[in-house]
């Protein structure tokens, strides 16, 4: 049985670019409005955003769905929270999220590089082996961006 997102609402954060932007597209060519969440859109973000325009004054539709963009940075929760008041604002449901938002990462600080030790002192991180947490932000990003969708739960 195929699922029908026709009509349907739905959050992108990352939706800016790449993956995610790929997902918008496909959600919209099906009827689902979306919302961005995203630090900066490409221009072929900004030329999906012309191609279904939100007009405030008439709800969007699965016959003319919509593209909005709300700049977000996922890291911070007050940003979060303002991608869900105007999600809210914009549509009457949220019945889609979409966590998939990337964060940037120096190359010296990230998974693939973890901090120097005594058995990896050839690492090009400038992290320390027992830094505070919170050094993987993609991993934090995106293991604790599921607690959000407590949020939208019926």
């Amino acid at each position: 049985m195929a699922l029908s997102v026709a009509g349907k609402y739905a959050i992108n954060t990352g939706g800016g670019s790449g993956i995610n932007l790929a997902f918008a597209k496909k959600l919209l060519s099906r009827g689902c409005s979306v919302l961005v969440g995203d630090i900066s859109l490409r221009p072929e973000a900004q030329e999906l955003l012309k191609q279904y325009p939100h007009d405030p004054s008439t709800p969007p539709s699965a016959n003319r769905p919509a593209a909005l963009f709300k700049k977000t940075d996922v890291t911070s929760w007050p940003q979060l929270s303002a991608l869900t008041r105007a999600a809210e604002t914009a549509f009457p449901q949220i019945d889609i999220v979409v966590p998939g938002a990337g964060i940037f990462e120096p190359r010296w600080s990230s998974f693939w590089n973890p901090p120097k030790s005594p058995i990896n002192t050839n690492s090009p991180s400038r992290d320390d082996a027992d830094g505070d947490p919170g050094h993987y932000a993609v991993l934090d990003v995106n293991l604790t961006s599921h607690s959000g969708l407590v949020t939208y739960r019926r």
